[in-house]
This record gives structure tokens, sequence and C-alpha cells, in this order.
């Protein structure tokens, strides 16, 4: 009978053979830093209100994402001034949140898209609105004033027992509006218009603020979930202030 015998060589010793190194050992690969934000193009053709409006309180982007900050500027406007979209865009929200009107425009040819608050809307979700377009006619909640025909309540408004409707009125699920308030008519724009840079949306409201006594339109600029500095849509000539100087000419 033949026997064997097995000899145990390390394979440490063996010439020409090396240790490779494990896939999971050492440190994980670098990540890549995120690419840089695309600017803001400077498309507003106007102010939201007025011409040159009051800051009373500027951007102030918070350092996390549910962080103390501004997200967004408040410019002075009183109750029931009208409210103007800054740039062309369509309109994707136009309602009540937590009491408050807002309206949410998509800028043209951008993944941009700017709010306003608090607002009584004249558009509806789904409109098309040009630079200037009013978004908003002057509609004063508790005051007296009629509801025209053709109006629309958003939700949250109640309506008194005297108020009047006129035909074709549509009043939102538990929307309430103080007796005897009157809506202007015409106030909505049918569905599927277009809004450009200065059409009216709305109109400011007189409660709803956060700005204390104070009435103000709060302007937001969204790109996905992050807020961005809405003043940074303006063009320079926008931002200044006062009327330009000439100096005289002198001769020598």
């Amino acid at each position: 009978m033949r026997c064997v015998t097995l000899w145990a060589v390390p394979l440490l010793g063996l010439p020409g053979l090396a240790l490779m190194p494990m896939a999971w050992a050492g440190d994980p690969a670098p990540v890549p830093a995120p690419a840089p934000a695309a600017p803001v193009p400077a498309i507003a053709r106007g102010w939201p209100v007025g011409s040159r409006p009051q800051v009373l309180r500027g951007w102030e982007p918070p350092a996390t994402a549910y962080g103390p900050g501004h997200r967004g500027v408040d410019l002075a406007a009183p109750a029931g001034a009208p409210v103007r979209a800054v740039a062309p865009g369509r309109v994707v929200f136009a309602g009540r949140v937590a009491g408050r009107g807002v309206v949410s425009v998509a800028l043209a040819g951008t993944d941009l898209r700017t709010t306003y608050e608090p607002v009584r809307a004249s558009v509806r979700e789904g409109e098309e609105v040009r630079a200037g377009d009013v978004l908003g006619a002057g509609d004063v909640v508790g005051a007296a004033g009629p509801v025209g025909a053709t109006d629309v309540a958003g939700a949250g408004d109640v309506v008194g027992a005297t108020d009047v409707v006129g035909a074709g009125d549509v009043v939102g699920s538990g929307a309430p509006v103080g007796a005897t308030d009157v809506a202007g008519a015409g106030d909505v724009v049918g569905a599927g218009a277009l809004v450009g840079a200065g059409d009216v949306v709305g109109s400011v409201e007189p409660a709803g603020s956060h700005c204390g006594s104070t009435t103000c339109l709060h302007w937001g600029l969204l790109r996905g979930s992050a807020y961005l500095d809405p003043l940074s849509l303006l063009p320079p000539w926008l931002l200044r202030r006062g009327p330009s100087r000439l100096l005289p000419v002198t001769g020598s």
C-alpha cells in the first residue's frame, strides 16, 4: 500500500505570490461634489405690487431645510392692491393654505415658480399669465360687497345670510364670507388661460398678513423644494431706487 505525505506550505513563503487587497478594504470612493446651482435668470418685467415697493423684510435662507429663516421677501402693499405676475408662466396653484390665499406661478422656460400670499386670487390653476397680468381683483373679506356672476369663492369662505350670489357663482366647500360681503364680478379667469408678466393674478388680502399691523405681500421663489431669493428675478434697473440723474454738460 502506497502512502502519500502532504506538506503544509505557507502561502506567504511562495515567491511571486502576493495577497490582493479585498474589494471592501480601504476608504470608500470619494463622493463627487454636487454641481453648482444654476443661476436665477433676471426675467422679471416688474414688481408684483406697485412700481418700487418698500421691502419690509428680505430673504433669509435657513441653515437647514426646517430651520428658522425667511423664505421670501415681504413687500409693503395696502389691502386690495392688485398683485401682478412678474414674468410669463402658468398658474399651478390658486387657493387657500392655512387660511391664506396663495397663488403660485411656474415661470415659462424655467424650472422656477413664484408664490404670492396673502392674495385673493382672480386666476385658476392651469391658466397662463403674461408679465404684468393681474392675478387678483380687490376682494375684501368681511366688508360689504356683492358676489358677481361667475365669481368663485375660494375654499374656506363663508357666505353670510345677506350675501348676494350672482347666477353661475361657485362657492367653495366650507367657504366663509361675512354677511353682506360682495365679491367683484369677473374675478375668476377661465381655466386654461395664459398669464404673462404684469398680469393681475389677485389682490392683497387685508387679513392673514404676517407683517403685523402692516399689510404686505409675501413673495417667494422656488426651484423644486429649494427656496431662492425672489429679488434675483429682478434686473438691475428694477432694483434701483429713485430717478436717474443726468449731469449738466459744461463747456471749458
